[in-house]
């Protein structure tokens, strides 16, 4: 594996999986007593938590900078944060302190979407991640359905061809 490779691994999947590793920590101790109690406090720090941890796969996915299928990745964020919901509900079931509820796993659901989509829409933003949104575009290659390419206007207002 290259260095380059490593540094990458360390900085979009490590915190992934540190975040994982959290959940896990935090769903073998009794329920914290500094969350505010409301209706539906439990299902708040749920979708919370997850919506943490789907921006966090969402960021893991982009990270090779392909969002051709921008939804096709929030679905993958969703399905991998939710499907972690489920076996930290099924890890709760074992715990003395701790129960299972498909309530919370709902919340798991909707928060790693939301999260996902949050993300993604952040990283479109930001032009840090994938391709360029229009009015952002400053000068790269656009490629048209049919696989020619068109130019761009720069902020400066020149044209520029497309490399």
């Amino acid at each position: 594996m290259k260095q380059a490779d490593i540094k990458s691994w360390i900085y979009y999947r490590l915190p992934v999986i540190a975040y994982c590793g959290l959940i896990f920590y935090q769903s073998s101790q009794a329920a914290p007593d500094i969350i505010p109690q409301f209706q539906f406090s439990d299902k708040a720090a749920h979708g919370i938590g997850y919506f943490i941890l789907g921006a966090l796969f969402m960021r893991a996915l982009l990270e090779r900078g392909t969002d051709k299928h921008i939804w096709w990745l929030i679905g993958l964020s969703t399905l991998f944060s939710g499907l972690y919901g489920v076996s930290d509900e099924i890890h709760q079931s074992f715990v003395s302190v701790r129960s299972a509820s498909a309530g919370d796993v709902a919340a798991d659901f909707a928060g790693g979407f939301l999260g996902a989509a949050a993300f993604a829409a952040l990283a479109a933003g930001t032009r840090k991640f994938g391709r360029q949104t229009s009015g952002l575009t400053k000068g790269r290659k656009l490629n048209n359905n049919n696989g020619s390419s068109k130019k761009n206007v720069s902020n400066s207002g020149s044209v520029k061809n497309a490399l």
